[in-house]
């Protein structure tokens, strides 16, 4: 995490060990609480296990658990650096869960983590593990998670293994310098900008009634950016596409005041 403001407090949490390279990989959560004049933004930005061929369910059920993990590290810094109501806080990284190849047969996902909390994600014969982990990350929807590329874009975007269409018709891998082989052309959507908006997840949630102005996300901003460059052996910055999206600082007075209806009026 980089900032040009300054970052007031950090926390990691690693996960155990995954499967095969990510067994000896130190993968987890970072947490940076970040200054920004009278108000703060709560990043945490992760990595979670790679997909390999031939152990999809496997790889899956431990990315279940590490988002069971991420929750709770959430809640463990909010409460541990005193979030207070309307702070912005992103969850971001490359999650390895591709929302564009996600259903799999749910009696293959007996051992999935999240089902002894959320037993109706088996229910069907099908398991989306896009939607597990949404469930996972916001308590059932107890908490508000937004997936800013899918509210901008209508669908999941490609981030990774991107194909285009050459002169005779025919689907080609667009990056075949950095991507491992067997993931070139997989257009895959792995990589997330999550806003997350705590609403149950705290006992109490402070307000700073002290503030001047607080930070905005203008969610209409968020968008891939591909990193094309020229001139050089490959022609991505990455194997993955970037994400972005604009923060913004209002002023009290620059916010449009709240329409308060006749049955949300004091008496």
């Amino acid at each position: 995490i980089l900032s040009r403001f300054p970052i007031v407090a950090t926390e990691f949490v690693t996960f155990p060990p995954g499967i095969l390279a990510d067994a000896i990989s130190q993968k987890g959560v970072l947490y940076a609480k970040i200054h920004v004049k009278d108000d703060y933004v709560h990043v945490f930005t992760t990595h979670t296990q790679a997909n390999y061929p031939g152990n999809d369910e496997k790889g899956r059920c431990i990315r279940g658990d590490q988002f069971m993990v991420m929750r709770n590290f959430i809640q463990s810094c909010f409460e541990k650096h005193h979030y207070k109501k309307d702070e912005v806080c992103l969850l971001m990284g490359d999650f390895n869960l591709d929302a564009r190849n996600c259903i799999v047969k749910t009696e293959k996902m007996k051992k999935y983590p999240g089902l002894k909390l959320y037993p109706h994600l088996a229910e069907k014969e099908t398991f989306n593990e896009y939607e597990a982990v949404m469930c996972i990350l916001s308590d059932n929807k107890n908490d508000e998670v937004k997936d800013l590329l899918y509210q901008k874009y209508g669908e999941h975007p490609v981030t990774f293994g991107d194909t285009y269409i050459d002169e005779n018709g025919k689907v080609q891998p667009l990056e075949k310098v950095l991507t491992v082989k067997h993931s070139q052309g997989s257009m895959q959507s792995i990589d997330y900008m999550l806003y997350f908006i705590p609403k149950k997840m705290l006992k109490k949630i402070e307000e700073n009634e002290e503030k001047k102005g607080r930070i905005v996300v203008n969610e209409d901003s968020a968008r891939v950016e591909k990193f094309f460059i020229k001139n050089r052996a490959f022609t991505q910055l990455s194997d993955h596409y970037g994400i972005v999206v604009s923060l913004e600082y209002k002023e009290k007075s620059e916010e449009p005041e709240k329409k308060v209806s006749q049955n949300d009026s004091k008496e």
